[in-house]
C-alpha cells in the first residue's frame, strides 16, 4: 500500500499534511482573535480540488486503518528522508495519533522530525507531546492560539516544549523562509528543525476562512 506524501518547494523533503479544521483539528479554536479561522491550511493553493482530496485521503487513511499498517507504510515512505514536517496541514485529532507518531519517529531514528500543534490548548495532550518532544530527532513546537500573542509561558515551561507564534506583518516575524521569500532549504534556515531555537514567528497569511464552504468545494 502506497499513500503519497505531501511535497512543496518550501519543505527540504516530503512531509506529511492531512485535511484542516474544527472538524480534523484537535487544538481548533474559533473566535475574533484566533488563529484558526485564519489558517493558510484553507486558503491558497490548499483550495485546490487535488490538494482537498490528497489531504482528507490521507486523514482518512491514517484513521480508518489498523495502526501496525499504518506505521509500517510510512516508516518505509519516510526511511533515509534527512528531514521532515508533521502538519504542514492539519494536526493531531486524537491523543492516540501522538502515540502512533511517536512508533514512526522511533523507527526512523535518522529523520529530523518536525511538529508544529496547537494540541497544547487541551491538557489531555500534555503527556503525549511531552513524551513526543523527548525523542532524540524529534522538535515539537505549540503554535499560539492567538494571533500577536504568544504561548503562555507557564504552558511552555511546564511542557518544556519550544513555540511558534502567527504576527500580523512581516516586520516582527522572524521566519527566514518569510522575511526572504526564500524557502526552508535556504541558508541559514531549517530553524523549526533546530530544538535550540525556542521562537519563531511567522506573518499572517491571508484572510479568513470559510471551513464549511472549503469542504464543500
Amino acid at each position: 500500500l502506497k499513500i503519497p506524501l505531501s511535497k512543496t518547494s518550501a519543505m527540504p523533503n516530503p512531509s506529511w499534511s492531512q485535511t484542516a479544521g474544527p472538524k480534523y483539528c484537535g487544538g481548533y479554536r474559533g473566535g475574533k482573535d484566533s488563529v484558526c479561522p485564519r489558517c493558510y491550511a484553507g486558503q491558497g493553493r490548499f483550495r485546490f480540488q487535488n490538494v482537498r482530496e490528497a489531504n482528507k485521503n490521507r486523514y482518512n487513511w491514517f484513521h480508518a486503518s489498523p495502526r501496525d499498517q499504518v506505521i509500517g507504510v510510512l516508516v518505509n515512505a519516510y526511511m533515509g528522508q534527512r528531514y521532515a514536517r508533521v502538519f504542514v496541514s492539519g494536526d493531531f485529532c486524537h491523543v492516540r495519533c501522538v502515540d502512533t507518531w511517536i512508533e514512526i519517529v522511533k523507527r526512523c531514528p535518522q529523520t529530523k522530525w518536525w511538529f508544529p500543534t496547537r494540541c497544547w490548548t487541551n491538557k489531555e495532550y500534555h503527556p503525549a507531546l511531552r513524551k513526543l518532544n523527548k525523542r532524540p530527532n524529534v522538535v515539537v513546537r505549540l503554535s499560539n492560539d492567538e494571533i500577536g500573542h504568544p504561548v503562555p509561558n507557564e504552558v511552555r515551561q511546564s511542557l518544556g516544549i519550544n513555540t511558534t507564534s502567527t504576527v500580523y506583518d512581516d516586520l516582527t516575524a522572524s521566519c527566514p523562509k518569510q522575511v526572504s521569500h526564500g524557502n526552508c532549504q535556504d541558508a541559514g534556515c531549517l530553524r523549526c528543525w533546530d530544538g535550540r531555537v525556542q521562537e519563531i514567528t511567522y506573518s499572517l497569511n491571508g484572510g479568513k476562512v470559510n471551513w464549511r464552504k472549503f469542504h464543500a468545494l
